[in-house]
């Protein structure tokens, strides 16, 4: 059964600006309804050659896959509409793509740390862009209980279309308060995409809840703005390249003279940028190398750090101390 607490906002008692909710999620009294695209399976020739141009072949034999035909086969699930990914993509072939990318890379890193993860989290999953390939390549492991996958978001539609579509994955409906109702030392791998990019407060009690759940051995797959990411953004500052233009625009938005900060190296081992200042989503956070290690570091062993490895984010690999 679904958590919606029904639809408070044509309550004249309690009126939607004045929900504490509002202030730590997003869609709280989420119903309308989804509009869905056909599963990657049914795609065609030429979408599967965009697909394998994101996808690089060296990866797929890294991990193991035998053809990324396979992969878009197994797949049946439904994609989610345009306006409930997150921004990741405009195209249902591109979206799957970058999901699948995000997943052989955290097979891979789980295969360098030898690591083998039979309970993984997903950490603002959103409507699942990467524990979708969890479900499809774990099919038979998930049915018989050798593999749980959880996620958590913020945004409540974004969990009532995993349960509607995705039920393999157990689906938690999180606050901005850091605050997660599992047990301690349950997972063997925890992964956050485009998380601690935007955690402008919390940011250590959310390390430290995700530390509380995963066992001691297990591994944390975060992804961060670092360095490189703030190198990017200059390029962008410059007008030589549109591929951040999203993030640059928010940076502007949240800062007149980020152009000018952008001209030199990232000012602060840890920056906020400020654009929205209502609900709990509106910062950009850059980290810088020196400071994850410092302050990151003390919660976990700090495996390796890889620029430009989600997109223009860094990721984070770290280890649960045993």
């Amino acid at each position: 059964m679904s958590e919606n607490p029904g639809n408070p906002q044509n309550s004249p008692e309690y009126p939607p600006t004045e929900r504490w909710e509002l202030k730590v999620s997003e869609k709280p009294w989420d119903s309308a309804p989804f509009e869905n695209e056909p599963p990657i399976s049914a795609i065609s020739p030429d979408e599967l050659l965009r697909i394998k141009r994101i996808v690089p072949p060296k990866l797929l034999l890294e991990t193991g896959v035998d053809s990324l035909e396979h992969l878009v086969q197994r797949d049946k699930n439904a994609i989610p509409a345009q306006k409930d990914r997150e921004g990741y993509a405009p195209f249902a072939w591109r979206y799957w793509a970058s999901g699948c990318l995000d997943y052989l890379k955290v097979i891979s890193a789980c295969q360098r740390h030898q690591l083998k993860p039979h309970r993984i989290f997903d950490f603002g999953c959103a409507t699942g862009r990467v524990l979708r390939h969890f479900v499809a390549a774990n099919a038979a492991a998930i049915a018989d209980e050798k593999i749980e996958l959880w996620g958590s978001d913020l945004n409540y539609r974004h969990i009532r279309w995993l349960e509607s579509y995705l039920p393999e994955i157990k689906a938690v409906f999180n606050p901005a308060i850091p605050s997660l109702p599992i047990e301690d030392n349950f997972f063997d791998l925890v992964t956050a995409f485009s998380v601690f990019t935007h955690l402008d407060t919390f940011e250590s009690t959310w390390l430290c809840e995700l530390r509380r759940v995963l066992r001691p051995g297990g591994m944390a797959y975060l992804t961060i703005h670092n360095e490189a990411t703030w190198e990017d953004l200059r390029t962008e500052s410059s007008g030589e390249s549109g591929a951040l233009s999203r993030h640059y625009q928010s940076l502007v938005a949240a800062d007149t003279d980020i152009n000018t900060k952008l001209a030199g190296d990232l000012p602060a081992e840890r920056m906020v940028f400020w654009f929205n200042r209502q609900g709990p989503y509106g910062s950009q956070v850059f980290h810088a190398t020196p400071y994850i290690q410092r302050v990151w570091g003390r919660f976990f062993e700090i495996l390796e750090i890889l620029p430009r490895h989600h997109f223009h984010q860094a990721v984070v690999v770290m280890r649960k101390p045993t």
